[in-house]
């Protein structure tokens, strides 16, 4: 879609004609969205030890999947979706870990302290009592519709309740309570992905005293954003020519005017 600057009523002519000749024609100001998804799974449940978390992607269980396709533009959002099942989600840290080793941090030991979140090294004992169910998948996303950030995962829910169940099924990734302001994923936005590219899911268990069953399946979806114009939509330059007939376009407009006004 283009935009073309122009006049009123009899200047409408005269405004079209000075717009095409002097290359007042503009690209609309919107962007170009791609999206590119990918599914790993269902697999047989993949399950973090007990209490091995230690703050290092070496403790945690992981699986890659990959984007097989360059994508035009810079990241604009992230959005991952996990199912797995689990007692005790307070217990647990996810991490998404994509190109150039970007790492961001979906879920962080919801209900502990700030302090225990902030260490991020598997200390500290608490967390919210909520449990997983794979029959329920949980999704992390910037733009989550409930609004609710990932330090709020199994808030008010008790041993017997389920995440997604009792409670929303999607939240904003934070990387702890004390940085709730500021979503996880955007740590990826502005990157370009120029070729295909590997994103690895990380999860882990700090405290070891409860039973889990696995993570069966995750999924990952990547939006770009490219504001570059279409070609057709790229002003040419204006030659004397073209702008030589601008001026008579405007000439004849003004004496047509000056005329209607006697």
């Amino acid at each position: 879609m283009r935009q073309v600057f122009c006049w009123k009523r009899r200047g409408v002519v005269a405004g079209l004609a000075v717009g095409a000749a002097l290359g007042l024609w503009a690209a609309s100001a919107g962007a170009t969205t791609y999206v590119q998804s990918v599914n790993r799974g269902p697999f047989p449940p993949m399950a973090p030890a007990d209490g091995s978390y230690n703050g290092t992607l070496a403790s945690m269980v992981s699986d890659p999947a990959t984007l097989i396709s360059a994508m035009p533009g810079v990241i604009s959002d992230v959005s991952v979706t996990v199912w797995m099942t689990h007692l005790y989600v307070g217990d647990l840290t996810i991490k998404l870990v994509g190109p150039g080793a970007t790492t961001a941090i979906l879920l962080n030991r919801p209900g502990t302290s700030p302090a225990i979140q902030n260490a991020d090294n598997g200390s500290g004992s608490g967390g919210a009592d909520a449990n997983l169910s794979n029959t329920v998948p949980i999704t992390f996303d910037d733009a989550a519709p409930s609004t609710l950030t990932s330090d709020l995962v199994g808030s008010g829910l008790n041993s017997t309740q389920t995440v997604g169940v009792d409670s929303p099924d999607n939240y904003i990734p934070v990387a702890s309570s004390s940085t709730a302001s500021t979503p996880s994923l955007s740590v990826f936005n502005g990157l370009s992905l120029p070729g295909s590219s590997t994103w690895t899911l990380y999860v882990g268990d700090s405290v070891a005293d409860t039973w889990n069953a696995g993570w069966t399946q995750w999924s990952l979806t990547v939006h770009t954003q490219d504001s570059t114009p279409p070609a057709s939509a790229v002003p040419e330059a204006a030659t004397p020519l073209t702008a030589s007939l601008a001026v008579v376009a405007v000439l004849f407009w003004v004496t047509r005017r000056r005329g209607s006004l006697v």
